[in-house]
């Protein structure tokens, strides 16, 4: 069930952090262009507000979202396992234990 979960979260991580690297490409090669579609799409008028990008604001904020997404993936799939896991199985397992009225006697 980890070894899944680890999956889904490196997966998770890879994509967020590509993403993450095109938008910031986007916002360090055309910064007007790029502050306009995020106004429109916010709503907001963003073209007035001053901005600091440095490569320590780049790595701080890669490393946050990276890490956030892949947690954050990796916790929704180990819920949703535990969830969909039958009755009697791993998941239903506590301490090595059983539930009670799985052990049936069988002829």
């Amino acid at each position: 069930m980890w070894r899944r979960s680890a999956c889904v979260a490196l997966v998770v991580a890879g994509i967020s952090a590509a993403l993450f690297s095109v938008c910031a490409a986007g916002l360090a090669l055309a910064p007007p262009a790029s502050i306009g579609v995020l106004g429109d799409l916010l709503h907001l008028e963003l073209r007035g507000l001053p901005r600091q990008a440095a490569w320590e604001h780049f790595i701080g904020a890669f490393v946050a979202w990276t890490l956030g997404a892949a947690l954050v993936a990796a916790l929704i799939c180990r819920l949703a396992a535990r969830r969909t896991a039958p009755r009697g199985g791993p998941a239903a397992k506590v301490g090595g234990m059983e539930p009670r009225g799985s052990q049936i006697q069988r002829a």
